[in-house]
């Protein structure tokens, strides 16, 4: 049994080594750049940023271009306050810096228009500053790698949602001060 399996594995490493290889190219049809705002924004006493770009071709391998000519805010719908962001130094960033008399950004709960104004058009998004849980426990635990993964420290976290409509998290990790933002 086991000259079968020999015979048919080395089969089938013959097949696989010789097998062919048809290059395929893709035509996508052009179109026109369309504008990108990548816009996160929380309420810690840091400072806030905005990009506002341009889409590129789908196989350009490059970075988004930064579009520097645009005018940024953010209203505060309940307390009238506007946020004004002003060019930052990376090409498309636009900032908005504590201040003194205002040391952070927004409140819990408030309801809020990001405005960006560029090229005679006018982009607007809302969203509310949604709530988070106070962190109970923060655990780690060592799993050994395989051939899918390398040998890694899982984290998790435990809190208490609170009661009422459901909320979403987005959990950022850092590694000796890098932003791990791979899947």
């Amino acid at each position: 049994m086991s000259r079968y399996i020999r015979l048919v594995t080395g089969f089938l490493a013959i097949i696989t080594f010789f097998s062919c290889e048809d290059p395929i190219t893709v035509e996508l049809p052009k179109s026109d750049p369309v504008v990108v705002i990548d816009a996160w924004i929380n309420n810690k006493t840091e400072k806030q940023v905005i990009r506002v770009m341009k889409t590129i071709p789908y196989f350009d391998q490059s970075f988004l271009p930064g579009v520097n000519d645009a005018t940024v805010s953010i209203q505060d719908l309940n307390d009238t306050v506007t946020y004004l962001f002003t060019r930052g130094e990376e090409d498309g960033t636009y900032e908005w810096n504590p201040q003194r008399d205002r040391p952070s950004f927004g409140k819990t709960g408030n309801q809020y228009r990001l405005t960006v104004q560029l090229d005679g058009h006018v982009y607007e998004a809302y969203s509310v500053m949604n709530r988070v849980p106070v962190i109970d426990s923060i655990t780690f635990r060592f799993e050994k790698g395989n051939s899918f993964f390398e040998d890694s420290y899982v984290a998790g976290f435990y809190a208490t949602d609170p009661p009422g409509v459901g909320d979403t998290y987005w959990i950022k990790t850092w590694k000796n001060g890098e932003f791990l933002n791979k899947p």
